[in-house]
């Protein structure tokens, strides 16, 4: 008996290709099989916040099937239950972790003002090791150095804050608010995304001063909310 030998066809070396390459990588990311489960936990999002709320959780958008969170962070029963409603696992990891994860953004300060109190303040907050950077003494020196990136925020103090206000705003991309307490420069990172924050130093402590500050960088790098993002036509800035 004679055997013929068949000659493939490029249609039967196409098939036999692709059948070879469909062991081999995920028809959805084209990722190797052998590399998935080292690249799945870098698709999944730290949330480095203080307090995961309903409000938060309602925002978080993922593929990924396990939310990680900073340790120490409250998580509200609302946003335990809402995540776990979308079938999302809750889960706590190392802090070293959350510092790769997490925009911790660049801090700057501007004192127009002077007295003692301003000076120990500028001491207290050099001297701590945190990274805050001195600006020029004017508004203006710190909203042109806040504009010139979105990962940066300044904190100014002076005398006249509807004055200090109104000349950041002159200077595009710039989201400024007045605080008088911790709480109120809270409100005024969750409502705008402030990235330049005024302080009238008349009455405070450097105490009250370092919290209004520490406030202000809390919840990392500055973030221009969601509303604003869509009033801009879908720019970050």
């Amino acid at each position: 008996m004679t055997l013929t030998a068949t000659v493939p066809t490029l249609r039967d070396v196409d098939a036999a290709v692709a059948s070879v390459l469909a062991d081999l990588f995920t028809p959805a990311r084209g990722v190797p099989a052998q590399r998935r489960n080292s690249t799945a936990q870098s698709d999944e999002p730290v949330f480095a916040g203080r307090l995961l709320s309903l409000r938060e959780a309602e925002g978080i958008t993922t593929a990924a099937r396990v939310i990680r969170i900073a340790p120490g962070t409250v998580v509200t029963p609302l946003a335990k239950d809402y995540l776990k409603s979308l079938g999302l696992e809750v889960r706590f990891v190392a802090q070293s972790e959350v510092a790769g994860a997490r925009n911790v953004g660049e801090w700057g300060f501007s004192i127009e003002a002077q007295s003692g109190l301003l000076d120990g303040f500028r001491r207290s907050i050099l001297d701590a090791g945190t990274p805050w950077r001195e600006l020029g003494a004017s508004v203006a020196d710190a909203a042109g150095w806040v504009a010139e990136s979105e990962r940066r925020g300044a904190l100014v103090l002076c005398d006249e804050a509807a004055r200090a206000i109104y000349e950041a705003y002159q200077v595009p991309h710039v989201r400024a608010a007045v605080a008088d307490e911790p709480n109120s420069a809270a409100r005024a990172v969750r409502s705008i995304g402030v990235n330049l924050l005024v302080v009238e130093p008349a009455g405070k402590s450097i105490a009250l001063l370092k919290q209004i500050g520490a406030s202000f960088r809390r919840a990392g790098g500055p973030m221009v909310p969601d509303w604003a993002s869509r009033a801009n036509g879908g720019s970050r800035r």
